[in-house]
This record gives C-alpha cells, sequence and structure tokens, in this order.
C-alpha cells in the first residue's frame, strides 16, 4: 500500500491536489516564526497556480483601475463650497 501520500483541497481548483503543488506557500509557513502574529501561521487554501492566477487578475484589475483613474479623473468630485444665496 502507498505510505505517506497526502493530498490538500484546492478552494480555486476545487479538486484534491497532491501537497507538492502547494509548496510557496507550504515553505513560507515553514519558514515562519509562529510567534510573530497572532496565533499560528495559515495554511494554504489554495495551489500555487491558483495563487498566480489570482495575483495576475489583482494586477489586471489594479492597472485598469489607474489607467481609467488617469484618463477620466477621480472617480469621486468634490463640490465647491460656497455659500447658499438666502431669499429674501
Amino acid at each position: 500500500m502507498y505510505k505517506n501520500v497526502h493530498f490538500k483541497w484546492c478552494k480555486g481548483c476545487k479538486k484534491f491536489l497532491h501537497l507538492h503543488a502547494f509548496a510557496q506557500k507550504l515553505g513560507a509557513v515553514a519558514k515562519s516564526k509562529p510567534g510573530a502574529k497572532k496565533g499560528p501561521p495559515k495554511q494554504p487554501t489554495k495551489c500555487d497556480i491558483c495563487r498566480g492566477r489570482g495575483r495576475d487578475a489583482y494586477r489586471a484589475k489594479r492597472e485598469q483601475a489607474l489607467t481609467q483613474a488617469a484618463l477620466h479623473g477621480p472617480s469621486t468630485t468634490v463640490k465647491s463650497q460656497e455659500p447658499d444665496e438666502e431669499v429674501e
């Protein structure tokens, strides 16, 4: 029989993958100090491929927002602070 074969569920792919698919984040968790943050370090929920895809999507979304803001100016407009005229 197989021994020491470990699988983990990936929330991005929606399937079980071998632990090697989570190597990037698992390595960071193993190197982190347990007392550095509140509680123990979090285990990865997405594989390295899904994490990379998420980073690329975030980067593209942010670049699009920055270029749109540069073309159209700020999205919120500030009203002029002129006093209201009183009608007599």
